[in-house]
């Protein structure tokens, strides 16, 4: 059953039918469209640009197992990023912290650690290099960046 969930939600994210909060973007690469879910993903396409010889971003479409909580899980990464230095695996993820994060936080910021654990291993075993984005990577930039929202 909980494969089956996380099936159908990856096929969400791919068809660009999940429904978030979050600022949808678009990001121009070289003519090339990428649609964003958030100012995260966005900023993040942005400082690859900026910081490698980006030869060509898509949205990556490998899912990767992991487990938590005892069950077995999917979980979508968010960018492939060919460079001249490698084809990097992307994971965009917002930094929440606080002393009285509800539940939903709290799930996000452990299934967030195994995740990242999980994308290295798997890049590792598969010959990609995995990068981690957050946005206090580089946060005045972040704050500063002017982007064009979509509906």
């Amino acid at each position: 059953r909980h494969t089956k969930m996380s099936l159908a939600a990856i096929q969400k994210i791919k068809d660009g039918t999940v429904s978030s909060k979050a600022t949808k973007c678009e990001y121009d690469f070289h003519g090339t469209i990428i649609r964003c879910d958030s100012k995260i993903e966005y900023a993040c396409l942005n400082y690859f640009e900026i910081n490698h010889n980006v030869i060509n971003i898509k949205r990556a479409d490998k899912a990767i197992d992991y487990s938590f909580g005892g069950k077995n899980r999917l979980f979508l990464p968010d960018f492939e990023i060919r460079t001249d230095n490698g084809i990097y695996i992307v994971e965009c993820k917002s930094n929440v912290c606080g002393k009285t994060l509800n539940e939903k936080w709290r799930y996000y910021i452990e299934t967030s650690k195994v995740k990242k654990e999980v994308l290295i291993e798997w890049c590792e075993d598969n010959g990609y290099k995995s990068f981690w984005f957050t946005k206090n990577l580089h946060n005045k930039f972040y704050e500063n960046l002017k982007i064009k929202k979509i509906t």
